[in-house]
């Protein structure tokens, strides 16, 4: 039995995050002019909690519903 981590960047703000491959929020983008841009055609990309939260303000103000964040998305995978 082990643990996996995941270490990359968030597609919204480029801070460096740690995350759980199978849970974490992501959205669709390319790259366009070295930056991320959204596209519904896109890659999967991951977001930070910082970045979803912001989403989530926006989307509440929009009338529309939170990116829901499972319990695990930030923590390491037990994988075995």
């Amino acid at each position: 039995m082990g643990y996996m981590v995941c270490v990359g960047y968030c597609c919204g703000c480029n801070s460096l995050m740690h995350f759980n491959p199978h849970y974490v929020p992501s959205i669709r983008v390319s790259r366009k002019d070295g930056k991320w841009v959204p596209d519904p055609e896109g890659h999967r990309e991951p977001i930070c909690e910082a970045c979803v939260a912001k989403g989530n303000e926006a989307r509440a103000k929009a009338g529309m519903p939170p990116i829901p964040v499972h319990p695990e998305a930030y923590s390491e995978s037990e994988e075995g």
